[in-house]
């Protein structure tokens, strides 16, 4: 058993756990293999977190086909909006929910923005997932397409993660249980209980619609290695990983068909060729080793990845042989040359600490990036202090000319709390950051927003961070609308040129009645 932090309150399972019952998910806001993995967003095309909400599978039969009246098509037909007559929004806040979500939908679970669309997860909708898409029309935020793959199953957990850029679409299902392998492979063999996981590329044809166009498994398809945990898209090129995947390769494409180093995560990138997919890499941490969770958050941007793994224990930023600090937590940057990718760099926090958790998110724009820790102590002004326990902290790099990568920054927020986890998630967008914190307590409600108070546990915020040199600038606190206890937002997030798009993923709906129905909020910048 790993060395664990425990955040807030007790939590519900052992983190080694990658299977649970579906009437346990989300209990203490765990996600459903892991308790204090991070939630993820599925990123903006640049960032995968993606995230965001990553996600893993819960127990129960595989096979059971949806049954709930609606089609396995990848563009659903709208039904009237649930909750109708309930609108949070309020000036400078738009409030949307999907038009067939009900409790336990866990809507807004990843969230990702590009232009004027929006795409949304609910990896609990009507028992399989779903992930809603919606437009900005004359008339406001439009949902235009509720999105489900071609297998969809009981419990698949569709929309665990999600990812938007241009015209595609990538979706991850960690709960889905077929053996398949590459691309469109037999979906027909599902392995009862152990769930592998998939990903779905969507596209936008010219009339406006969705489609899906492709159906990614990894190729050493494995039982409970979570492939879907996070996806990212940039051009032609999606990344998915796998972060429970077990082999003990190392680098790139190595042999991936053992199981000899539990939980040590893989990340997986797949190429376009006109509409043809194939998969180009296996790609592994250079120090491979037992839970570090390569691959629970991941980020692209053209020809460069950034992975985070937050079990990673390396106590040095030139030494990752040595296993001094359980859960410090690392990230990696590959690079890509032509078909042909390397490991360009080995990040750690300037202030490395034991159970930190850094890289339980990453954000990546071209020559910057972005990381979150989640469970670091330091304070603002002092990231050497511990007297923040949980607080949580991001970090910002920089790739110089010479391609090394240096520490720019360390950002915590202008009223922070300890057990906030500021770094759940992070995005970036030219010189605006925006950073989750989904345990943050405050019972203020957009536009009055008075941090000082503690009253609403776990409501969530998100905070915007603005760059004007090589300085950043705390600009904006958000909050929702109709903050309450254990909404969680913030646990999802993303940021386009014009927007702040913010997930909560336990929010109850009218009357708090509806558990984890989830809900979200899109803010102007």
């Amino acid at each position: 058993m790993r060395p664990m932090r425990i955040s807030k309150r007790e939590r519900c399972v052992s983190p080694m756990l990658s299977v649970l019952l579906a009437a346990l998910a989300l209990v203490c806001g765990c996600s459903d293999s892991d308790p204090n993995t991070p939630l993820l967003d599925g990123g903006n095309g640049d960032t995968g977190t993606g995230d965001s909400a990553a996600d893993s599978p819960t127990d129960a039969a595989p096979d059971a086909e949806i049954d709930a009246g609606i089609d396995s098509g990848a563009d659903v037909g709208i039904d009237a909006p649930i909750d109708s007559g309930f609108d949070a929004s309020v000036p400078g806040v738009t409030y949307r929910k999907g038009s067939q979500i009900s409790a336990n939908s866990e809507f807004a679970r990843s969230v990702s923005i590009d232009g004027d669309t929006v795409v949304v997860g609910a990896p609990g909708d009507f028992g399989g997932g779903a992930a809603y898409v919606f437009a900005r029309e004359l008339d406001g935020w439009t949902e235009i397409a509720r999105l489900l793959p071609d297998n969809l199953d009981e419990l698949d957990r569709f929309g665990g993660s999600v990812a938007i850029e241009g015209d595609t679409i990538v979706v991850g299902a960690v709960g889905e249980r077929s053996t398949a392998t590459g691309v469109d492979g037999d979906d027909s063999i599902n392995a009862a209980g152990n769930p592998s996981g998939a990903a779905y590329v969507f596209v936008r044809g010219q009339d406006g619609s969705w489609a899906q166009q492709a159906y990614l498994k990894a190729s050493n398809t494995g039982p409970n290695d979570n492939f879907g945990y996070a996806v990212a898209v940039s051009g032609d090129t999606v990344a998915v990983s796998a972060h429970t995947e077990a082999s003990n390769a190392t680098g790139i494409n190595g042999d991936g068909d053992n199981n000899l180093t539990s939980f040590s995560g893989a990340v997986y990138v797949f190429t376009r060729d006109d509409v043809t997919w194939s998969q180009q890499a296996y790609i592994k941490a250079s120090n491979t080793g037992q839970f570090d969770r390569f691959g629970v958050a991941l980020a692209l941007s053209g020809d460069t990845l950034a992975v985070g793994a937050y079990y990673e224990d390396s106590s040095y930023h030139d030494d990752p042989s040595n296993n001094e600090l359980p859960d410090s937590g690392a990230v990696y940057v590959f690079t890509r040359d032509d078909v042909t990718w390397s490991q360009q760099a080995y990040l750690k926090a300037s202030n490395i600490g034991a159970g930190d958790w850094f890289g339980s998110s990453v954000a990546l724009e071209a020559n910057t990036l972005v990381v979150g820790a989640r469970q670091e102590d330091g304070l603002l002004g002092d990231s050497l202090s511990d007297a923040a326990n949980n607080s949580g902290a991001a970090y910002v790099f920089e790739r110089a000319i010479d391609n090394t990568w240096s520490q720019i920054a360390y950002l915590k927020p202008d009223l922070g709390d300890a057990f906030d986890a500021f770094g759940t998630i992070v995005a970036i967008h030219g010189d605006n950051i925006v950073v989750g914190a989904m345990e943050e307590d405050s019972s203020a409600a957009f536009p009055n927003v008075d941090p000082s108070d503690n009253d609403a546990e776990n409501s969530g915020a998100a905070y915007v961070f603005t760059r004007e040199d090589d300085s950043f600038t705390q600009t904006s606190y958000l909050k929702a609308s109709n903050p309450d206890t254990d909404h969680r937002f913030g646990s999802a997030l993303d940021v386009s040129a014009t927007e702040v798009v913010v997930g909560a993923f336990s929010e109850r709906g009218p009357g708090n009645n509806a558990t984890n129905e989830g809900a979200l909020y899109i803010y102007p910048l």
